[in-house]
This record gives C-alpha cells, structure tokens and sequence, in this order.
C-alpha cells in the first residue's frame, strides 16, 4: 500500500492514470508469473508422460518375457510327452 502512497499523484486526473498504470503493471506481472508457472507445470506433466511411458514399456517387456517363458515350457512339455 505504500507503494501506491508513494507513486500516485494528487491531481485527480493523474490520479485515475497513476492507478490505472499501476493495475496494468500488476496484471502483467501476474499473468507473467501464471504463465511462468503454466510452463512449469506442463515441463512436469511431460516429465510424468515419459515416466509413465517407461513403467508401461518396462510392464510390456515384462509381460513378453513371461509369456515367452511360459509358451517355451509348454513346448518343452509337449516336446517331452511326443518323445514318451
């Protein structure tokens, strides 16, 4: 509040400016800030993307191994029980 003590006019007129420029620049810094934390939150979520994509290319290739594993002994089995 000082701030504007210390930046605004007493010429009604110049007033009415002072507090009009005033509120355009705070404005601008807070849409500047937001958008700055807009980035931020959407470098994270990109972050949590790839994360995400990683665990589910890791479960893939886990789920493949295992069914690669499985249907190789089945074969074996059945290989065994031909040779009986």
């Amino acid at each position: 509040m000082s701030l504007l003590y210390d930046t605004i006019r007493t010429d009604p007129e110049q007033a009415v400016a002072d507090l009009v420029e005033f509120n355009r620049a705070s404005l601008e810094h807070r849409n500047s800030f937001q958008a700055e934390q807009d980035d931020e939150l959407d470098d994270l979520d990109d972050e949590l993307d790839d994360l995400d994509d990683d665990i589910n290319d890791e479960l893939d290739d886990e789920a493949s191994d295992d069914l690669d594993d499985d249907l190789d002994e089945e074969l074996d089995e059945d290989l065994e029980e031909d040779d009986e």
